[in-house]
């Protein structure tokens, strides 16, 4: 599964302490097949009830910049129909950012 992942990715792993916890999740995750990470697709593109629109509290929309399984103008769209949220775009970044900025996303989210 890692050799599909885009260089960035691959980066992102190797410089985080959480390479081993990433990938016994993932092994998990598919343990029984891949219904439920097909579910979760099918989840993410369903309506979920209200309107992006209608959030009125703070969102960060957080975008790494050369993501592939979130591209740059989902990030950019969710920001401009979120009353009131910040866009924050993590240059060269690609999905899993996390790994390695979780520090930032953590404080930025607490002030």
């Amino acid at each position: 599964m890692a050799s599909s992942f885009p260089t960035e990715d691959i980066k992102a792993i190797e410089e985080s302490s959480s390479k081993k916890m990433l990938f016994e999740n993932m092994r998990e995750a598919y343990k029984q097949g891949g219904d439920a990470p097909a579910q979760d697709d099918i989840i993410i593109n369903s309506s979920w009830g209200f309107r992006l629109e209608d959030i009125q509290t703070r969102f960060d929309v957080w975008q790494g910049e050369v993501d592939k399984n979130v591209p740059m103008n989902l990030g950019e769209y969710q920001h401009e129909i979120l009353p009131n949220s910040r866009l924050r775009i993590l240059p060269g970044q690609a999905h899993l950012y996390l790994l390695t900025h979780w520090r930032e996303v953590l404080d930025a989210s607490v002030t």
